[in-house]
């Protein structure tokens, strides 16, 4: 039985006696080496331990195996409560933090790869998930395609932080900002920075966005960026196509988040990824800030 598809993957329920497993198989446009897959199989075995990691069974017939969860948190989107909201940001960065730890980035953070199961949510597919070893993620990455800028195709574009679009440059900030992106949807039910690039380049039109929803970045970082030029007129003061982007202030999109959430969201959405909370950070903020009330007496699925 299928239980997912996606560009590279697919994932069907295979039986070995009374147990089921989820089995992620490869296929699509893109060739999946034996390397990559014997890296990813390699992580999930070094974040075997996390209760909010999806559980690693090991390799039959090629396939990854993995504990079979119930429903994506992208599925609930529209359907989460107050304590949905507050017990999924919870686990994840819980499982952020742990992935730290092991200086390990998922790099492909959004709602579609966190899986709930018995009022536990959990991060699954680690197929572009990287060790923070330069040597490791130079090697990984150069075996994916690259963006119309050059830079990795980290993240999917609704999740991706400015500065792998600017710069190349991936580390747990990256991941920051993408949970701050999941967290804006449970809390809406709508992405926060959504693609439509009126015949721009993808990119091109993104980095628009952040600009038409965030303000400019600062000049003195955004001098410091090496795809900059690509994006902005050469004095850096503005977008190379910034009249065609829609313009809507953050202020005025946070009138639909509650207010407990706001002040973390404005400290996540920041151009410069040294100036973002650390994952304990947002956790503390969590638990301290955010009301969580008794579970629901419900099931998802």
């Amino acid at each position: 039985m299928l239980l997912g598809k996606g560009s590279f993957a697919k994932v069907t329920l295979i039986k070995d006696g009374d147990k089921e497993y989820a089995a992620k198989s490869y296929h699509g446009k893109r060739k999946i080496s034996a390397e990559e897959i014997d890296e990813e199989a390699a992580i999930c075995q070094e974040l075997d331990g996390c209760d909010y990691i999806v559980k690693y069974h090991g390799r039959k017939d090629g396939a990854l195996l993995f504990e079979r969860l119930e429903v994506s948190l992208h599925k609930q989107i529209g359907y989460l409560t107050k304590y949905d909201i507050a017990n999924a940001s919870y686990c994840i960065l819980k499982a952020l933090i742990y992935m730290r730890e092991k200086k390990i980035l998922h790099c492909d953070l959004k709602s579609d790869n966190i899986m709930f199961k018995r009022g536990i949510y959990k991060i699954i597919d680690f197929g572009n998930a990287v060790h923070l070893d330069p040597e490791m993620f130079k090697a990984k990455y150069a075996l994916k395609e690259v963006t119309t800028a050059g830079s990795f195709k980290a993240h999917n574009l609704h999740y991706r932080a400015p500065e792998i679009i600017l710069n190349s440059e991936v580390t747990a900030a990256s991941d920051v900002w993408a949970f701050g992106c999941i967290l804006y949807e449970m809390l809406t039910g709508d992405s926060l920075f959504t693609y439509m690039h009126d015949g721009m380049s993808p990119e091109m039109y993104q980095i628009g966005l952040y600009i038409s929803i965030l303000g400019m970045p600062k000049k003195e970082w955004l001098a410091k960026q090496k795809h900059a030029d690509k994006f902005f007129i050469p004095d850096l003061t503005k977008h190379r196509y910034q009249y065609l982007i829609k313009y809507n202030s953050f202020d005025n999109l946070m009138e639909r988040v509650d207010p407990a959430y706001r002040k973390i969201l404005k400290k996540i959405f920041r151009f410069d990824p040294a100036r973002r909370p650390s994952f304990e950070k947002l956790l503390e903020a969590i638990v301290r800030n955010i009301t969580i009330p008794s579970p629901p007496e419900k099931t998802w699925g």
